[in-house]
């Protein structure tokens, strides 16, 4: 018996119609969902954006240390021909470029209407 019960009160609550209140707690719902797509969103862009400042720093700090071997004396040098090679092919290859252009257009663009 209290197994019928149960089901009555699913039944009475599946039967009820439509009202203001459901069409707010719909809307609720909505923001609410909306809302946590925005946040992962926003920890995404966060999350990229200071990944870009890191690579930034890095290819500054490469950047220094190629001048350094350019224009210091032989005796003040630590990178061997080979490493100093090295970062002249990380510094000059267009793939990190590439990435921060492609992640800077698609941020910058628009955003498009959704009809």
């Amino acid at each position: 018996m209290a197994a019928e019960d149960i089901f009555a009160a699913i039944e009475v609550e599946a039967a009820k119609p439509l009202t203001a209140q459901n069409d707010t707690l719909a809307k609720k719902e909505q923001e609410a969902l909306e809302n946590g797509r925005t946040q992962v969103q926003t920890e995404l862009h966060k999350l990229v954006r200071y990944s870009l400042r890191f690579g930034a720093v890095l290819i500054g700090a490469l950047i220094c240390v190629r001048f350094w071997h350019l224009g210091s004396p032989e005796a003040w040098r630590w990178l061997s021909d080979e490493d100093v090679q090295g970062i002249d092919k990380m510094l000059f290859s267009s793939a990190f470029g590439g990435v921060v252009i492609t992640y800077l257009k698609d941020v910058l663009s628009p955003q498009q209407q959704k009809s």
